[in-house]
């Protein structure tokens, strides 16, 4: 058991070097998800994304429970604290994207070409094997760049495979809020007899 556990933390620690981040198995994880994600047909990449969205969700979302505990019965207690302490979350945030902006590069070039891999696919006129095949080359081309743009910044291949598999998980929680106090604060303003016809 001792010897598996040596093994695991080889295999997954921080690389170093570059040549480290390339020969790690996140490095080449995160390649085979990309191409994976643009093989697959449309239904396919969605599954793909749900199933990140799962696994971030299996494994941030305790952990987002007990923080949400914690922040409810902190604030309850205190609630100018509650004002003070969202701002700090949100310049916090702020200054997060401001700070990453080769990630945000990144993640959305690993969202969004492959769905613009299958446009281009179904738009083609040549056939469709020189065009998937050559479309998959310049891609994935586009991808090592924008990847070794990343690892200039931090050499944490691991890092940035969780941070990739859990934005689609980060997008919902920071969409669903929004969604849901709009569609309650809408519906207190209007009479009994129209909220059933909403």
């Amino acid at each position: 058991m001792q010897q598996l556990i040596k093994q695991l933390r080889t295999r997954f620690k921080t690389p170093q070097t570059k040549q480290e981040v390339r020969t790690s198995a996140s490095y080449w994880c995160l390649f085979g998800l990309f191409t994976l994600l643009c093989l697959t047909s449309l239904w396919g990449k969605l599954v793909v994304i749900l199933a990140f969205l799962a696994i971030a969700a299996l494994v941030n979302g305790p952990v987002l429970f007990v923080f949400g505990l914690i922040y409810t019965a902190l604030f309850s207690l205190f609630p100018p604290l509650a004002f003070l302490f969202s701002l700090i979350l949100l310049i916090r945030e702020c200054f997060f994207f401001v700070r990453n902006w080769r990630f945000g590069i990144f993640a959305t070039y690993f969202y969004v070409m492959p769905f613009l891999f299958t446009w281009l696919l179904h738009q083609s006129t040549y056939p469709a094997s020189v065009t998937k095949w050559s479309l998959l080359l310049i891609s994935l081309g586009l991808f090592y760049g924008l990847s070794e743009l990343v690892y200039t910044r931090s050499k944490n291949s691991l890092g940035l495979l969780w941070s990739v598999i859990s934005l689609p998980y980060d997008t919902v929680l920071f969409v669903i809020p929004k969604r849901f106090s709009t569609r309650f604060s809408r519906q207190k303003h209007l009479s009994p007899v129209r909220k059933h016809f909403k």
